[in-house]
């Protein structure tokens, strides 16, 4: 999205209600306004405007996609999702208005949290994508009047769509790129959203279902947990190694990281649908339960005290070694230098939870967005098998049987194109303290597993012989 400095509508009234009052953003397919919106005995609101740009008004395509977002916007609400208030018209050109939400993109967040040394902590992380599932899980089950199922995928679950608020929550934003069963327009040689979070299956232009934004959200849940970016790089080799799905585990980057988080991370983040989380309810309930185990205090207030706290320190001199590592957080093709077990432990400890007492600067107003079609970004390439039935690694580290997806009723969700890829069987569960001496070894190459067994029977040989 790039900010813009004047447009020659501002102070206009659209629909005799909205008058804009200035530029926020301009994307690819649309602008978007800050406006004040007026009615009887002198009532007020500000809203946010988006309205799509004129060179796309006679595109029948671009205007259904557009047109569908205020859609299915108009079927949802959820304190984590940005609420959509009207759709309108102004000569011949369609706009939204929607809730004007202060707060920074998560992306945003993580970058000003390096810049000062205040990383987001752990707990806070935790807490905002548990917010986010719970969103997601909304829309995800979400079903109409007639108790259809609206089969809504967001497409596009990525850090600069999902706003933290002031008041320490989290909302999902931007459905410019969300299908629902109703949805009137989709092109199947185009493949919608940001290459470095998407699914697999969404990389290789397979069809989708609702298990792809879950995908999309564990690639979030890892990077702000553990402090480092996963899917970048030069953008040649970005769909290449999606494709491929092979992750890092946490603890391979963070040897202190907490075992069952990583699991539940690598449950979401499983190559194939079949193994991933089947509900976003369902990963917003792991990750409670996780916050809950290990002590961790998070929650909407105290993530409101640690943005006060963070102002609060961008106030003071910034050391310039971290305003380089900012820059390279945001950036997708820049090559990550971030090291957690040397010289980076800030990233390590949480700030206080007091509140600052300091002056700070007026929040800027950030909403929904149109992206402009994103280049594509890489994966972190590594030796480590990190997709082997997370399932049943959660179950079993808390002594439990896998749950089950809790039946509906009514009609299934039909994928958003045809012909689902073909089933995979799942690899045999491992219990979440596996040693990193045993995974190396689940990786080994054949020659290696055979020389062993040489070396082995050998041994016993001469131990006969003796």
């Amino acid at each position: 999205m790039t900010v813009v400095a004047a447009n020659p509508i501002v102070g206009k009234t659209l629909d005799g209600r909205y008058t804009l009052i200035r530029p926020l953003a301009s994307g690819g397919m649309a602008d978007i306004f800050l406006a004040q919106k007026s009615a009887l005995s002198g009532f007020e609101k500000p809203v946010v405007i988006k309205r799509l740009k004129e060179r796309y008004r006679n595109d029948p395509q671009v205007v259904e996609m557009f047109l569908d977002e205020a859609r299915i916007g108009a079927q949802l609400n959820h304190p984590n999702i940005v609420h959509v208030y009207d759709v309108g018209e102004h000569e011949e050109i369609p706009f939204i208005a929607m809730e004007l939400i202060l707060g920074d993109e998560l992306s945003q967040l993580c970058k000003r949290g390096l810049e000062v040394g205040m990383f987001l902590p752990l707990g806070h992380a935790v807490d905002l994508i548990r917010q986010a599932a719970e969103g997601m899980g909304y829309f995800h089950s979400k079903r109409d009047e007639n108790d259809d199922p609206l089969c809504v995928v967001h497409r596009d679950i990525s850090p600069t769509n999902l706003l933290v608020t002031q008041d320490g929550g989290l909302k999902i934003i931007d459905f410019g790129i969300a299908k629902s069963a109703k949805s009137s327009s989709y092109d199947d040689k185009i493949i919608p959203g940001k290459v470095n979070y998407m699914a697999p299956e969404q990389v290789r232009g397979e069809p989708v279902d609702h298990r792809a934004d879950l995908f999309s959200l564990g690639i979030v849940l890892y990077e702000i947990a553990v402090g480092k970016r996963l899917f970048k790089g030069r953008p040649e080799e970005v769909a290449h190694r999606v494709k491929q799905a092979k992750i890092k585990p946490p603890t391979f980057v963070r040897r202190d990281f907490p075992p069952s988080l990583e699991a539940i991370i690598l449950r979401a983040l499983e190559p194939h649908p079949e193994d991933r989380y089947q509900s976003a309810l369902e990963l917003a309930s792991d990750l409670e339960e996780f916050l809950r185990e290990t002590g961790l205090k998070s929650g909407p207030v105290r993530i409101a005290r640690y943005l006060d706290d963070l102002r609060a320190k961008e106030g003071g001199e910034r050391r310039p070694e971290l305003v380089i590592f900012a820059e390279s957080w945001v950036d997708d093709e820049a090559d990550d230098v971030l090291d957690f077990d040397r010289s980076f432990a800030f990233l390590k400890d949480g700030p206080a939870l007091e509140p600052a007492r300091e002056a700070a600067p007026e929040p800027v107003p950030v909403n929904a967005k149109e992206e402009l079609p994103p280049p594509p970004s890489t994966v972190t390439s590594t030796d480590s098998q990190a997709t082997v039935s997370q399932a049943a690694r959660v179950a079993r580290g808390r002594g439990e049987a896998p749950r089950a997806l809790p039946e509906e009723g009514g009609r299934e969700c039909p994928p958003l194109t045809e012909g689902l890829p073909e089933s995979r069987t799942p690899g045999p569960p491992v219990a979440i303290g596996q040693s990193l001496i045993d995974r190396r070894r689940a990786g080994a190459p054949w020659w290696l597993v055979i020389g062993l067994a040489l070396t082995t029977l050998l041994a016993l040989v001469l131990a006969l012989a003796r």
